[in-house]
Parts: structure tokens; sequence; C-alpha cells
């Protein structure tokens, strides 16, 4: 064969190679290009889909619509359903330490303060029960739901308490306004009282020949500084501030509860009192069960058709991921550092 002719065929089969190649290429990256398209609509119609379906959850409630001014992110189920009834009875639980700082991307008082805007701005709502099981926890977050409560009771709509297992200190502060108080028997309540807390790291601190430079504008700005010794001072600047809070919640259980400010005073030493001893003190209506809760609520409502609804927090998939809440096991068991925080006031039963 001619060389010429061979060389020619050569480079013939190279340019086609490389135009084969070429073209595998544009198809890999084509596939790509098609598959990352697909993906990226399917998360968006996943983010449409989930928007709508929180603000039908939100807007729409079994037994009837909810205001459409409020598209929170909380959905409603059953309890009791009664047919054809169009009026509802909701219950809203308090559940776990009162803290108005986000946890696993919820916020107790804000969520519990979204329930109670719902439940005066739905119409079809005639009463509503507070299921507490709480020992109570931060004074401001605790305050801002019981003034909640009391804008619930001041739409006419009336609200009974049902105490489970425990409900003290800021748990029955935000309940003492309640038309009526339903305990277990075996609950724990009252805890009438104000404490705060602060590590001291000073004594450490001198051990270890470590010191903290504080430069302040006045002598009370670092008043309680966990890196210097408490001072008479500032147990008298605390003190003072706990009792001025003592007096709000003693006067918070009195008006609540209809009863004598000296009664009161008596039992706001931070005592506890199981059920029956609350019944007997004046702090509790009756005790017995969440079904007795619910009977009293329609009672008060003067309805006997009511559909009872539980209110709770909704999240979706990627809010559980971007939260924390599906982390690895082995996570979890890992230390946790203590966050050092500022003083901080808290209607609180520990034991």
């Amino acid at each position: 064969m001619d060389e010429k002719l061979l060389m020619r065929l050569v480079e013939l089969a190279e340019g086609a190679k490389s135009e084969w190649q070429k073209h595998l290429a544009r198809l890999r990256w084509q596939s790509w290009l098609k598959t990352g398209s697909v993906l990226l609509l399917l998360v968006y119609l996943f983010f449409v889909f989930n928007t709508m379906v929180r603000t039908a959850t939100a807007v729409h409630s079994p037994g009837g619509p909810l205001s459409s001014s409020a598209a929170l992110p909380v959905q409603s189920e059953y309890l009791e359903y009664v047919p054809g009834a169009t009026d509802k009875i909701v219950v809203i639980p308090i559940i776990g330490e009162i803290s108005d700082t986000d946890r696993n991307g919820e916020n107790m008082v804000k969520s519990a303060i979204a329930k109670l805007r719902l439940v005066r701005e739905d119409p079809a709502v005639k009463a509503v029960v507070l299921e507490m099981q709480t020992p109570g926890g931060e004074v401001n977050g605790s305050d801002l739901i019981w003034n909640e409560v009391l804008k619930v009771k001041a739409s006419s709509k009336p609200v009974v308490a049902f105490f489970n297992g425990v409900s003290a200190s800021g748990g029955y502060y935000i309940s003492a306004p309640a038309d009526k108080i339903v305990a277990t028997p075996a609950t724990i309540t009252g805890s009438i009282g104000v404490i705060a807390m602060i590590p001291n790291f000073s004594g450490l601190m001198q051990k270890v020949g470590l010191q903290m430079v504080t430069v302040k504008s006045g002598k009370s700005k670092d008043t309680m500084s966990p890196f210097r010794p408490v001072t008479p001072e500032d147990r008298l600047s605390v003190q003072k501030r706990i009792d001025m809070l003592q007096r709000r919640f003693v006067w918070i259980v009195s008006s609540g509860r209809k009863m004598e400010i000296q009664k009161v005073e008596k039992l706001a030493d931070g005592g506890v009192f199981l059920a029956e001893e609350a019944a007997q003190n004046g702090l509790i209506d009756e005790v017995g069960y969440r079904e007795r809760a619910f009977e009293l609520a329609r009672e008060l409502a003067q309805t006997k058709q009511a559909s009872i609804i539980l209110y709770k927090s909704r999240k979706n998939l990627f809010e559980e991921l971007l939260n924390g809440k599906l982390r690895m096991k082995m996570f979890d068991s890992l230390p946790q550092m203590p966050a050092v925080e500022g003083m901080k006031y808290y209607y609180l039963y520990t034991e």
C-alpha cells in the first residue's frame, strides 16, 4: 500500500477517534446536566408542596377553618371527634422547662403564644385546655404565656388547666387565671417562688492561678460575676429583684384564684403539694384526669357537641435535618460544654 495513503488513513482514524471521544464527553456532560436539572426541579417542587401543605394545615383544621391571618406552622388533630360538630375545644400542651430560647429549632414560648392566638382568632373554638407538664422555667417566658392566657379569657373563651404529673412554679403561674384547674392524683404542683442561679468559678480560678481582668463603668456592672467572689452587695441586689418578682407571683395567684393575699403568702414558700393537698389549699379545683378536664371545658363553653382538637407544632423533614433532630446517635453521647449565661430569674421547681 502507498505510504502516503497509509498515513492518510491513520490520520482519518485518529480524527474519528478524537471526534468520538468529544461526542462521548458531551453526552456525559449532558447526562449530568439533565440529572442535575431534574434533581433541582424535584427539590423546588418539594418546597412548593411543603409550603402549600403548611399553609393549608395552618389555615384549616379539623372541625372548621382557622383565621386566614394565622398562617403558622401548627397542625391539629382530633382527640375526640363528634360527628357533625362545628364547635371545637383546643388542647395546647406546655411540656418541659419553659424557655424563650430556641432549642433544637423550636421556641416553647413563641409556640405556645402562637397557638393561644389561633384559639383567640378562631370563632369555632369555644374553650381551651392547657395540658401542663412542666416544672416551670424562665420568669419572662412564663409571664408572656400568662398574658396570652388572659387574652383568651378576655375573648370570652373559658380556659381549663389540666396538670399531668407536674405543673409547678412557672407552670402554676401560667395556669393561675384558668377558670378551672384539674390535676391527676400524683401531680406535684405549687412551688410558688423565685430562684436565681449562676455558677461561680472564683475558687477554682484561684487554685489554678487564673484571673479575669474586668474594666467597668460602675460598681454594679459585674454584679454576680462568676469570675469573682460574691459580695454582700451582690446578694442584696439580687434578693431585691427576687422579692419584687415574688410579690408579683403572689398577686398573680391571688387574682387568678380569687384568694386572699395573706393566704397565698403562707403557701408561697417554694414548697410543693400533691394534688389532694393543693385542692385543700385552694390551689386547684379538682383531682381528676384528662377526661374530666374535657368535660369541664364543654360545660363552661355550654356546648355538648364540640370536638376535642390538639394543636401541635409542625416541622418538615428539611427543618428536622437543619435543626439537628436527625443527628447520628454517636453525637448525642458526646459530652456537652455548659454555657455560661448571665444572671437569670426562674419560676422553677428544683429537687
